[in-house]
């Protein structure tokens, strides 16, 4: 999703440059239109990657912390899906008696 996010970004940039390149007079809207289209795409796809890729684990990671735990605990990860927040406890440095399970 994101790589279709960065390429009709680019598209759009790519179709503004070729306005812009064309005999004077220029429509402004033409040429600002797809500009601010591309960079609105662009910039989307960029926050939808830094967000899946780093920021909620940062989040997870906080909300981990928040809780606690001394490392006897069990945990249960609903809909853990491959296992990313119920893995996490697992590797702290806390964790040394608990256990972790998904479904």
């Amino acid at each position: 999703m994101p790589i279709f996010w960065l390429v009709c970004g680019v598209a759009c940039l790519v179709g503004a440059a070729f306005s812009a390149s064309a005999d004077p007079p220029w429509n402004i809207i033409a040429l600002l239109y797809p500009t601010l289209l591309g960079l609105l795409f662009i910039a989307g796809g960029l926050v939808y990657l830094r967000a899946t890729l780093r920021g909620k684990f940062e989040v997870w990671a906080e909300t981990l912390d928040a809780l606690g735990l001394r490392g006897d605990e069990d945990a249960l990860d609903l809909g853990c899906g491959r296992g990313a927040v119920a893995r996490r406890p697992c590797v702290r440095r806390y964790a040394c008696c608990g256990s972790a399970g998904g479904w």
